[in-house]
C-alpha cells in the first residue's frame, strides 16, 4: 500500500465521520455499522500480505512502501531548493546534480556510529533529514509544496519530455488535459445537489492523492491512478453538456 493508498482510507472515513456528526439527519440515526466498513475492509485484506511480508522481513509491521524517506527528500533537500524551486516548476534537477546529492547522503549514513546500512534505519534517517530541512526552511518547503502541485496538475509535458515533442503534439496534449479537467468541473458542479454522494469517494482520492504530493516527489506521473476517477468526472460534464444540447435544441 502506498501512501496515497492509505491517506484515501483515512480521508474517506474522517469525512464520512465529519458528515455523521455534523448532519442532524444523519446523526439521528448514527451507527458505526454505516462507516465504510466494507471498503476498509477490502483494503485491509488486499494489503495484509504486505503486512505480513514486512514483519517477516523487517520485524515490523510496515503498512505502507518502506522508501517514503527517500521521495520525501527527493522534493526538500536544499540541492532541490536551491536549483529547482527558486525557478520555475518546468526546471530539471540535473542528472549530475542529483547523483552527487545522492552520493553525499549515502556517505553520510555511512559515516554515522553505527552506519546506517539496513532499509528501515536508512528510511528513517531520510525521513529525519526531510523534516529537519523542511523545519530549517519553512519557506523553501511552501514554495516548493506549489512547484509539486503544478507538476502533478500540469496539463502539459514538462522537463526534457516536453523539449522532445514536436510543438503540435505539445499543445495537443495540453488541449486534451484542459478540456478534460474542464469537463470533470462541470461534472462536479452538475452534482453539487443531487448525486453528488455519487462521485464523492471520486472527489476524495482525488484530494488524498494530491495532498499526499505536496509533500513527496510529485510529477504527472504520479496522477496516472487518478485516471479512471477523472473519467468518471468527465462522463457526468458530458452528460450535463448533452442534456443541454438538448434543452437548447427542443426550444428552438
Amino acid at each position: 500500500m502506498s501512501a496515497d493508498d492509505l491517506a484515501f482510507e483515512m480521508l474517506w472515513l474522517a469525512v464520512e465521520l465529519v458528515r455523521m456528526t455534523v448532519s442532524a439527519e444523519r446523526r439521528e440515526r448514527f451507527h458505526l455499522w454505516r462507516l465504510p466498513w466494507a471498503g476498509l475492509l477490502a483494503a485491509g485484506l488486499v494489503v495484509s500480505p504486505w503486512v505480513v511480508r514486512n514483519v517477516r522481513v523487517f520485524d515490523r509491521p510496515i503498512v505502507t512502501t518502506t522508501h517514503g524517506g527517500q521521495t520525501l527528500l527527493w522534493g526538500n533537500n536544499p540541492i532541490f531548493y536551491r536549483e529547482v524551486v527558486t525557478k520555475s516548476p518546468a526546471t530539471i534537477w540535473s542528472a549530475k546534480s542529483h547523483a552527487d546529492w545522492q552520493a553525499g547522503i549515502d556517505h553520510r549514513m555511512l559515516a554515522e556510529t553505527p552506519p546506517v546500512v539496513s532499509e528501515t534505519a536508512r528510511d528513517r534517517w531520510l525521513y529525519a533529514e526531510a523534516w529537519s530541512t523542511i523545519r530549517q526552511e519553512p519557506q523553501m518547503f511552501l514554495q516548493s509544496c506549489g512547484v509539486r502541485f503544478a507538476r502533478f496538475w500540469s496539463p502539459v509535458p514538462m522537463g526534457s519530455v516536453s523539449s522532445s515533442l514536436p510543438n503540435a503534439v505539445w499543445y495537443a496534449v495540453g488541449l486534451f488535459y484542459i478540456v478534460m479537467f474542464g469537463g470533470c468541473l462541470v461534472g462536479v458542479w452538475n452534482l453539487r445537489g443531487v448525486g453528488f454522494e455519487r462521485v464523492q469517494p471520486l472527489l476524495i482520492l482525488i484530494a488524498a492523492f494530491t495532498c499526499v504530493h505536496l509533500l513527496y516527489w510529485s510529477n504527472v506521473r504520479m496522477r496516472a491512478p487518478l485516471m479512471p476517477a477523472l473519467a468518471v468526472l468527465f462522463a457526468f460534464g458530458l452528460l450535463w453538456a448533452s442534456a443541454r444540447g438538448q434543452e437548447t435544441l427542443s426550444s428552438e
